[in-house]
C-alpha cells in the first residue's frame, strides 16, 4: 500500500468530508474548524448532510455560529463558530451588514 505523505497530503486529508447526522455533530465539527482559524463551506455541508442547512440556520439565529453570505443573492457562502455568542455579549451580524478582514470586505 502506497502512503501518501507529499506536499499535498494534508490537503487531501483536509478534503475528506465528514458525516453528519445530528445538529451536535455539526456544531462540533463547525467549533473545531474555526478554532484552528477557518470555517466550513456551506455548500460542503450540505452536500454532506440533507438536513444542515436547516440546522444552520437555526444555529445562526441563535447567535452560536456566524454564516458569510455572498453580497449578490445573500446565499450562505462560509460557516463558522461564533465565539461571543449574544448571550455573552456578543452580537449577531444583521442582513447587510459587512464583516472586513484586512482589507477584503465579505
Amino acid at each position: 500500500m502506497k502512503r501518501d505523505s507529499g506536499p499535498h497530503a494534508a490537503l487531501k486529508q483536509e478534503q475528506q468530508h465528514e458525516t453528519f447526522a445530528s445538529r451536535d455533530e455539526l456544531l462540533k465539527e463547525i467549533k473545531s474548524h474555526s478554532r484552528r482559524g477557518g470555517g466550513l463551506s456551506f455548500n460542503q455541508l450540505k452536500t454532506t448532510w440533507n438536513g444542515a442547512p436547516a440546522v444552520i440556520e437555526e444555529l445562526e439565529s441563535e447567535g452560536l455560529i456566524l454564516v458569510t453570505r455572498s453580497s449578490k443573492d445573500g446565499q450562505p457562502k462560509m460557516v463558522f463558530w461564533n465565539d461571543i455568542p449574544p448571550q455573552e455579549g456578543g452580537k449577531q451580524i444583521e442582513p447587510g451588514e459587512h464583516i472586513t478582514f484586512g482589507s477584503a470586505l465579505f
